[in-house]
C-alpha cells in the first residue's frame, strides 16, 4: 500500500437509498478524526504470569470541524440530522472518492450526536461535529456495524 496524506481522503453523506446511493461530498470540513478502536477484557488465569485480554465490543465515530454556512445544504442537512434526531447514512473513503472504481470506504449509519460551536473571536466560525454510529435502519439485511464498501 502506497503512503497518502489525509487531504485525499473523503467525507460523503448518502442522500439516495442504501441500495444506490447518491454521494454528496461534505467539504467545508477540517481535520476528521476517527475512532476504531476495541474494549480489552482482562483476562486474570493463575496458570499465566501475565495479565491476558480478549478483544470486547468495538467503538467507531467520527468527528471533525465544519464552516458554520447555512447557505452550505450539508451543514443544514447535518443542524437537521441532529435537532430530529434522523439517522444519515456516511461513507469514509480513504484514497480515493465514490467516483474511482476499486475506492475503498467505510459505510456506516450514525446519529449526528454532537454540534458545538466555541465562536472563538478571530477565527473561522466552525462547528464541531460528532458522528456516531445507530442501528442501520437502511437495511434490514445488514448488522448495524460499520462495513466496507467498494465502488464498483
Amino acid at each position: 500500500m502506497a503512503l497518502s496524506a489525509g487531504l485525499y481522503d473523503h467525507l460523503y453523506n448518502n442522500t439516495g437509498t442504501y441500495g444506490s446511493p447518491t454521494f454528496t461530498e461534505i467539504t467545508a470540513i477540517g481535520d476528521v478524526d476517527v475512532t476504531n478502536e476495541a474494549n480489552e477484557i482482562e483476562v486474570k488465569l493463575r496458570k499465566n504470569t501475565y495479565v491476558s485480554n480478549l478483544v470486547g465490543l468495538k467503538k467507531f465515530g467520527v468527528s471533525f470541524p465544519i464552516a458554520v454556512d447555512t447557505a452550505d445544504s450539508t451543514f443544514t442537512a447535518l443542524q437537521t440530522a441532529f435537532n430530529s434526531k434522523t439517522v444519515g447514512e456516511y461513507f469514509l473513503f480513504y484514497k480515493g472518492d465514490s467516483s474511482t472504481s476499486g475506492s475503498k470506504a467505510i459505510r456506516f449509519p450514525a446519529y449526528v450526536t454532537k454540534i458545538s460551536n466555541p465562536q472563538k473571536l478571530e477565527d473561522l466560525d466552525v462547528a464541531d461535529i460528532q458522528l456516531s454510529p445507530s442501528a442501520n435502519v437502511f437495511s434490514t439485511a445488514t448488522s448495524t456495524d460499520p462495513v466496507i464498501y467498494t465502488v464498483a
